[in-house]
């Protein structure tokens, strides 16, 4: 669920927050709803939706792999995980490589699971966009490299900006543009980072957009470091 979120922004759907803290909540809470199907997008290290919505009676119970478990150092399936799977019927993947990763690691059966690739909205194909240059008030000459990436650990904002110090002694006339949301507050770290390595004034560190296609369409070079993807929304979108 997205309890922060309106619905007319998920194509009208209604939302629902489910409360996980009670299992006897959660389970009148899915009866109430009364799906055909429970499809679990659940980051959350535990069992609890799925198994809530298999004692509410739900008929087809489905669970998400959407990331190479770069979490997961030692690549050893957890209890949580094999709670989960026992109460889902089948399970969808991003790529291959998350299906591999799933099957390998927690031991389940390739034919219960589905590949089904993220799929992305084309943004405006023009090129000719220059409101992000103005909006930061950077020269028309000068060279953008961007990421769009939530402000968190495993999407690497750590290792772009090392590494961008390093492009900026080669290829001064660049600048950095970063933007997502700031999930665990790291922006400000990321923030300091960048001063302490001198290179504040050539990094910008944006908030959330919806304009995302502006971000795009004014790079010149579009860089993802991030550690764990499955199938990245971000490169899609950039291609």
């Amino acid at each position: 669920s997205f309890p922060t979120r309106r619905s007319s922004d998920l194509a009208g759907m209604a939302l629902r927050h489910l409360p996980l803290g009670s299992d006897s909540e959660a389970i009148a809470a899915i009866r109430q709803m009364a799906p055909d199907i429970f499809h679990s997008f659940s980051s959350r290290r535990n069992a609890l939706d799925v198994c809530a919505a298999q004692n509410a009676g739900v008929g087809v119970v489905i669970t998400s792999r959407g990331n190479i478990r770069k979490w997961d150092e030692q690549l050893r399936v957890q209890d949580w995980e094999l709670e989960r799977n026992r109460a889902t019927h089948r399970i969808t993947a991003v790529s291959e490589a998350a299906a591999a990763l799933c099957a390998c690691i927690e031991g389940v059966g390739r034919e219960k699971i589905t590949v089904i690739h993220n799929g992305v909205e084309i943004p405006d194909l023009d090129r000719a966009d220059s409101a992000l240059r103005r909006e930061l008030n950077l020269p028309e000459a000068l060279q953008l490299v961007g990421y769009a990436g939530n402000y968190r650990g495993e999407k690497g904002h750590e290792d772009l900006i090392h590494a961008f110090r390093r492009v900026l002694d080669a290829r001064p006339n660049t600048h950095l543009v970063c933007c997502g949301l700031n999930t665990q507050g790291r922006k400000a770290a990321l923030e300091d980072l960048a001063r302490h390595l001198g290179i504040a004034s050539r990094v910008s560190l944006l908030d959330s957009r919806v304009d995302i296609g502006s971000l795009y369409r004014a790079l010149d070079v579009y860089v993802h470091p991030s550690r764990s993807e499955g199938f990245s929304n971000s490169i899609l979108e950039a291609m």
